[in-house]
């Protein structure tokens, strides 16, 4: 488990979740491990017995699987297994996509400053609820336009690249506000130094949301919310194919390995221009026209024109107190 959490903590805790429950039936059941194919198809019977959903069940009997083989030296003929284990099938079900009301819907509706900017970075950067909350004042670069993030390898999935994503000019003011407290080693969206302790919170907070707004609706296949980080991330990289028809591009910024080497090979500037192309498509509140290939001059003098506005509401921001940035933020 200690080596799973160094590579991924959620990956790690959907081991320790899984085993947690298998060591649960072998304590109530009395269950043989000399028998193990027998075992695991009682644990199935048992999971089923308990409500668990098909998804759910086929996740944790692989985790013990491979639980046994590493713990107990106990390994499973492949055939074996398809023939004494019967998993239930899992059915595939529509996924809900979330839309950019329902996105503008979730940022409005969030009380906390820091929450708000949270939702809106996640809108731009389509990045994990696991790296959002890792991210500290020195990795957002806001001398540049647009805002650059740098999410050093340590806090990505799998801890292989360092990965860079940007904001969007509408959500780039309050993100810079929150920063302006803050120190430049201070983490931006959490007082919570611990991860674990981070993330509970902010999914707790996220449901709790949800459900005052009458959106915590859950799939019938697996019980998760229909509306989600997750599906957050989804609403990005969608937003990004319906605007470049690029689905190599919408995989490598939300940092997915097969195809992020292609994307991180190119430069700096390169990378900008990429997002300023589908940067229309990400902004939630505001119609923000991005700069095309063909460089028409109406197009970039309506964004020369925009940013000067972008730029005021910086100053304006910068100076407001709290109660008074809410107040703004709601409107």
């Amino acid at each position: 488990l200690k080596d799973l959490e160094r590579r991924s903590f959620n990956t790690a805790k959907g081991h320790k979740t899984s085993i947690n429950s298998f060591e649960s039936y072998l304590a109530e059941t009395k269950a043989d491990l000399k028998k193990p194919l027998n075992t695991l198809s009682g644990f199935v019977e048992w999971l089923e017995i308990g409500g668990k959903s098909a998804v759910t069940i086929n996740g944790y009997v692989n985790k013990v699987k491979k639980y046994l083989r590493l713990c107990y030296g106990i390994k499973l003929d492949s055939d074996d297994f398809k023939d004494f284990v019967a998993l239930p099938q899992v059915i595939d079900e529509e996924l809900d996509p979330l839309s950019k009301d329902e996105f503008k819907l979730i940022i409005e509706s969030a009380r906390n400053p820091r929450r708000k900017a949270l939702y809106w970075f996640i809108a731009s950067t389509g990045c994990r609820i696991a790296e959002a909350v890792q991210v500290r004042k020195h990795m957002i670069d806001f001398s540049v336009s647009p805002a650059l993030v740098t999410l050093p390898a340590k806090i990505t999935k799998g801890k292989k690249r360092t990965r860079y994503q940007y904001l969007t000019r509408e959500n780039t003011p309050l993100i810079r506000s929150v920063c302006n407290k803050l120190n430049d080693n201070d983490l931006v969206f959490t007082k919570s130094e611990k991860l674990v302790n981070a993330l509970s919170n902010e999914q707790h907070s996220l449901q709790n949301l949800l459900e005052s707004m009458g959106m915590n609706e859950k799939y019938e296949h697996n019980g998760h919310l229909k509306k989600s980080f997750h599906s957050m991330r989804a609403f990005v990289s969608s937003q990004i194919y319906n605007s470049s028809r690029d689905s190599e591009y919408s995989h490598a910024y939300l940092g997915h390995d097969t195809y992020l080497n292609q994307y991180l090979r190119k430069s700096d500037k390169e990378r900008a221009e990429m997002f300023n192309e589908v940067e229309s498509a990400l902004t939630i509140f505001s119609e923000i026209t991005a700069r095309n290939d063909l460089g028409m001059k109406k197009e970039l003098n309506e964004i020369k024109s925009k940013m000067e506005k972008y730029k005021v509401l910086d100053n304006i921001l910068d100076n407001l107190d709290q109660p008074k940035l809410e107040a703004l933020l709601k409107q």
